[in-house]
């Protein structure tokens, strides 16, 4: 099974990740964020297979998109600081997958 997690940076995102390390229940787990986790323990950073990119980037989405469209579950928590409004991430998430 493969899970991409968006947003795996965040404090959820971290949360999350350190819960299904802990479970080890087998899963490819992904991890898609700006910068990578800082509080994930060094047991797990070798667990996660961390990408780098911004999801509201058009560019950049292209460089996830094999990997949304093979994930089995996508679980999105990425969010923007600047425009709680802003919907690019989700949009250009979407488009990855359908496209």
């Amino acid at each position: 099974m493969k899970i991409i997690i968006t947003g795996c940076s965040g404090q959820i995102g971290n949360a999350l990740l350190t819960r299904f390390f802990e479970t080890n229940f087998g899963a490819e787990i992904y991890g898609i964020d700006i910068q990578p986790p800082k509080y994930l323990e060094l047991k797990h950073k070798s667990m996660l297979n961390y990408i780098q990119a911004d999801l509201k980037s058009t560019k950049q989405i292209s460089s996830i998109e094999a990997h949304v469209k093979t994930a089995d579950h996508v679980i999105h928590l990425a969010s923007s600081i600047e425009n709680s409004r802003d919907i690019s991430s989700i949009s250009n998430l979407i488009k990855a997958d359908v496209e």
